[in-house]
């Protein structure tokens, strides 16, 4: 599959939370990746020391 066949599907999951998915598998998984490690409060930006 190359990049120019994806096809951008969104759905909803099971308890009504928006779901969005490219076909690829490995793609697909780092976005549920991301989107659970986007907890906002669980992130800060700390200075670099």
């Amino acid at each position: 599959m190359s990049v120019s066949d994806l096809c951008l599907i969104r759905s909803r999951g099971p308890s009504g939370e928006p779901l969005v998915r490219l076909g690829m598998p490995l793609v697909d998984d780092y976005l549920e990746f991301l989107e659970v490690g986007a907890d906002r409060t669980r992130c800060s930006l700390r200075p670099m020391t």
